[in-house]
């Protein structure tokens, strides 16, 4: 659940997590495990951007387009 969190992070942050240390601090440690990098393809985050770069609207479809929004 956390990945999707960390997609939209890429565009901006929208502080979903903001005053939540406990929560934070889980999500860096599930971040850390092998298990739960091991668990996607390495190019998991690029899939949903590349996703997203087709759906002008989906989020600002001229960074999207150009790419800004996740490099």
């Amino acid at each position: 659940m956390f990945r999707c969190f960390d997609i939209f992070e890429r565009i901006e942050d929208f502080g979903f997590f903001d005053g939540l240390t406990r929560v934070s601090g889980w999500r860096a440690a599930l971040a850390a495990r092998m298990s739960e990098r091991n668990a996607v393809s390495p190019d998991y985050g690029d899939r949903p951007a590349e996703f997203l770069r087709r759906r002008t609207g989906a989020s600002d479809g001229a960074n999207l387009r150009e790419g800004k929004a996740f490099g």
